[in-house]
């Protein structure tokens, strides 16, 4: 006889299981294809749709430290970008391909830097894409 616990059958015995038909085992293993889940409650046999998992959302407050984080990091990134960019501008020896790249990081660097102005912060922001 096959046995099942809840999230599981088995054909052998499992610890804690309750036995249960070839038919209730046949069913449990096409529910469990099929996407639900396996309850024993009280020892009766049964298939559900699974739950959705109580999730606790951050908060503001640490909503706003992961976004000050990620800001941080990309405000990083561009300071690193544009510092060669911008000594090729003060030493006369700019491309206009590179002159065109700093204005688009700096762009890009105003843009992260003000992320906290924008009207769904923290929660809900429109992070600006990196310049190619």
């Amino acid at each position: 006889m096959p046995y099942a616990v809840t999230g599981s059958v088995s054909s052998d015995p499992i610890e804690g299981g309750t036995e249960i038909s070839f038919e209730q085992y046949e069913a449990a293993i096409q529910g469990m294809c099929d996407g639900l889940v396996v309850l024993v409650e009280d020892g009766q046999f049964s298939l559900a749709a699974p739950t959705e998992p109580d999730v606790e959302l951050p908060t503001d407050d640490e909503m706003r430290a992961i976004a000050e984080a990620l800001r941080d990091r990309l405000l990083a990134v561009a300071t690193v970008r544009i510092a060669p960019l911008q000594d090729a501008i003060d030493f006369g020896k700019a491309t206009d391909a590179e002159n065109a790249s700093l204005i688009a990081w700096k762009d890009f660097r105003i843009a992260v830097n003000r992320v906290d102005q924008q009207a769904g912060y923290p929660r809900d922001i429109d992070w600006p894409a990196e310049p190619v």
